[in-house]
């Protein structure tokens, strides 16, 4: 249970810190929506690896588990969009409600992977 909450912690941190960058990155340096959203998601992933590996999954950092990571991610917002199709075409749920509920599959399907391959058994 504490993995998880680890877990939820770094995600939490990681969007705060990724807006800021982003509200940053657009009013004060002027970039664009695109180029901003593109520069916050890029230092959230980064950030999000490097805390997950040392304080979550307390792992190691190398370039396998970030590709692990990268690949982890990628299938998750797969399941994310699946999902929210899903619910949205095929359930005929709220579209909001659907977001909602397609991001919960997104986060307990990346928990589960990284936790079933970036954590270090310890015995």
């Amino acid at each position: 249970m504490w993995i998880f909450l680890r877990y939820i912690s770094v995600g939490s941190l990681n969007t705060l810190i990724g807006l800021s960058i982003i509200f940053i990155s657009m009013h004060y340096f002027g970039l664009s929506p695109f180029l901003s959203n593109f520069f916050g998601y890029l230092f959230g992933l980064i950030f999000s690896f490097f805390i997950h590996i040392l304080f979550t999954f307390k792992s190691n950092i190398n370039l396998s588990n970030f590709i692990i990571y990268l690949l982890i991610i990628f299938v998750s917002y797969l399941s994310n969009l699946f999902s929210l199709h899903l619910f949205i075409n095929l359930i005929d749920f709220d579209k909001y409600v659907s977001q909602i509920l397609s991001m919960s599959i997104y986060v307990l399907f990346s928990f589960i992977l990284c936790k079933h391959f970036l954590r270090r058994e310890i015995f």
